[in-house]
């Protein structure tokens, strides 16, 4: 019996995450628990009339979020900072600075 096996390494192109994309897709994540819960206090007549902080400790998350502009550094993240980039420009949240270590 004859039979044809191939086989093939390659590298990852992509590296594993780093703290800046764990800590940006939280940050997407908590962006849509967010928005459900102004939906859902919405729907019960209770209207927020301030943007809501979410407070990270990451400045370069806090970067990234707030420009529009992507660059290769950021490619894998792409689908999570357009939602969070459009609340942030709409006012429903806010990310202010909070420094893990005083």
């Amino acid at each position: 019996m004859s039979t044809l096996i191939t086989w093939k390494s390659k590298k990852q192109d992509v590296t594993s995450q780093s703290s800046r994309e764990v800590e940006y897709r939280a940050i997407a994540l908590t962006t849509n628990v967010i928005i459900w819960l102004c939906w859902l206090l919405a729907d019960k007549g209770i209207y927020l009339k301030d943007y809501t902080p979410l407070h990270c400790d990451n400045k370069s998350v806090i970067h990234i979020a707030c420009n529009s502009i992507f660059h290769d550094r950021t490619n894998n993240i792409e689908t999570n900072c357009h939602s969070t980039g459009h609340h942030l420009q709409l006012g429903t949240i806010y990310l202010p600075f909070f420094p893990s270590a005083l």
